[in-house]
């Protein structure tokens, strides 16, 4: 009988994946589908600074318009606006010459909203989206900002323990 339900519910959250919020739900979904019993342990460990497939250690790559990531970095309030100042030690593959002069993404939302985390490092559940914009004084150039939108709640890390 209690199998019976476990498939109802399990058919309830695969199929909930339009949702608005689809992130987690796909999560969980990747969770269940590869069998993991602790799932809030599995998205906590999710991806870390593990190098894109395909990367060696030697080469870096940018965010990818549409892709999730799971980042690790501080949360900053800077001008009134939420950025995530990345962590390049735990994420290598990110370590451009341009991102280490700019280690931030801007968070896209209300700053209300990450204000409680300012200082904070934290893992962001994250999809990566971008925005053109023309360069000041130069109507023919351009530069394109990759910026973050959250798909959950910032998560908070905490510093290893240190061995005396």
């Amino acid at each position: 009988m209690m199998g019976k339900y476990f498939g109802v519910a399990l058919f309830l959250v695969m199929s909930g994946l339009n949702s608005a919020n689809s992130g987690d739900e796909e999560l969980l979904r990747s969770c269940m589908m590869n069998a993991k019993t602790n799932c809030d342990a599995w998205v906590n460990r999710a991806l870390g600074g593990e190098f894109p497939r395909g990367l060696s250690t030697n080469e870096t790559a940018e965010l990818a318009r549409g892709e999730k990531y799971l980042l690790r970095g501080q949360i900053q309030i800077l001008r009134g606006r939420p950025f995530l100042a990345i962590d390049l030690s735990f994420h290598p593959w990110l370590r451009s010459t341009a991102r280490v002069v700019d280690p931030f993404y801007r968070i896209e939302g209300d700053p209300a909203r990450f204000r409680r985390w300012d200082g904070r490092v934290v893992d962001l559940l994250v999809v990566a989206d971008q925005a053109i914009w023309a360069i000041e004084g130069a109507p023919d150039r351009f530069r394109v900002e990759i910026f973050l939108r959250a798909l959950r709640e910032p998560m908070m890390r905490f510093a290893p323990a240190t061995s005396r």
